[in-house]
């Protein structure tokens, strides 16, 4: 090697390469090593190169990341060659340089092999969950002091929740009246005013019936046909739609420092002896508000390639967003 590297007697690198019986480029990736690591490690047989983890497998930029998975998520069907100029677009208007053709398109094969990014429910605002959940902190209500129960309604492709309750587990409906209720609160105030997502008009509402409440369950669904007769209303309970399966996995298992129980929502909520202990119900309930919507800001920012482009926009989007509450969501009176 001394005769490869001497600087007084320069050689052509074709010729190297012939003498060395290597391709150029392995010729070039021999050079790399001595130059970096010296003739002892650079030519040791069991050496091996740490590879750096490439933009494929660690991700790209935050752009063009948020960009490539909310495609996916939202088009799973959708070409290499349409994300790749919707990537190129969402660069553009952040003022980014986009990552090269050929690496969006290995990001796409790992993060379908991966499962990262699983196809969404639809478009937002089409699916909607409805669902309960034990939550680990003790609230007083109609004289007890027990575990608090949350009624979640959630936009199951957005993820964003729609509405929240803190109900009393013996009276079926009422986690349900108060999250209705609570989607006109600050809550929803706040999410049409900061958010651009489109939720065109629900197709199909999951409800798991809590309880003993399935002949409210029944109420509920010809109240929403009678909003919106395209609504498929489907009651689930049991199985795979035990209360908070299905809200875990669209939500996690906490929100905020609120961890969920779900399997005490079936079970009966523990309870305890001392009223002292309890937090007060209004309260426990705007507390877990105020966590719904930092929650929903967390999954407005990974859905910011869709900010809209004019004022124009934006307005319509909000109006659909206000049409979704005001033909579907309604204040059930059982």
């Amino acid at each position: 090697m001394d005769l490869y590297l001497r600087d007084d007697d320069p050689m052509p690198v074709g010729d190297a390469c012939s003498a060395l019986d290597m391709e150029q480029r392995n010729f070039y990736r021999l050079l790399k090593k001595l130059k970096d690591l010296g003739p002892t490690r650079g030519l040791s047989p069991s050496f091996r190169v740490k590879a750096v983890a490439a933009p494929a497998q660690k991700g790209f930029a935050p752009v063009a990341e948020r960009a490539l998975r909310w495609k996916l998520q939202h088009e799973p069907a959708a070409s290499p060659a349409s994300i790749i100029r919707w990537i190129f677009e969402s660069c553009a208007d952040a003022g980014e340089a986009p990552p090269s053709a050929s690496s969006i398109q290995r990001r796409i094969k790992v993060l379908r092999r991966e499962g990262v990014a699983e196809p969404a429910a639809g478009a937002a605002g089409l699916q909607i969950l409805v669902d309960q959940t034990a939550v680990d902190v003790m609230v007083q209500i109609s004289g007890r002091v027990e575990l608090a129960t949350a009624t979640f309604i959630v936009d199951t492709s957005s993820r964003m929740i729609l509405g929240l309750g803190v109900g009393d587990p013996l009276i079926p409906e009422d986690g349900l009246m108060r999250a209705t209720r609570n989607m006109d609160d600050d809550l929803m105030r706040h999410l049409v005013q900061h958010t651009q997502v489109h939720f065109d008009r629900v197709e199909s509402i999951d409800f798991i019936a809590p309880p003993g409440g399935a002949r409210q369950s029944k109420q509920l669904q010809k109240r929403f046909r009678v909003f919106n007769r395209r609504v498929s209303f489907d009651i689930h309970a049991g199985g795979k739609w035990r209360h908070g399966t299905q809200l875990v996995r669209y939500l996690g298992d906490t929100l905020g420092p609120y961890q969920f129980k779900p399997r005490f929502t079936e079970e009966g909520a523990p309870l305890s002896n001392s009223i002292s202990e309890g937090i007060e119900q209004e309260i426990i309930e705007r507390a877990l508000l105020v966590e719904a919507m930092r929650w929903n800001e967390s999954q407005w920012q990974q859905v910011e390639p869709t900010v809209e482009k004019s004022q124009r926009m934006r307005e319509e989007r909000a109006s659909a967003i206000t049409a979704l509450f005001r033909d579907v969501v309604m204040r059930p009176e059982f």
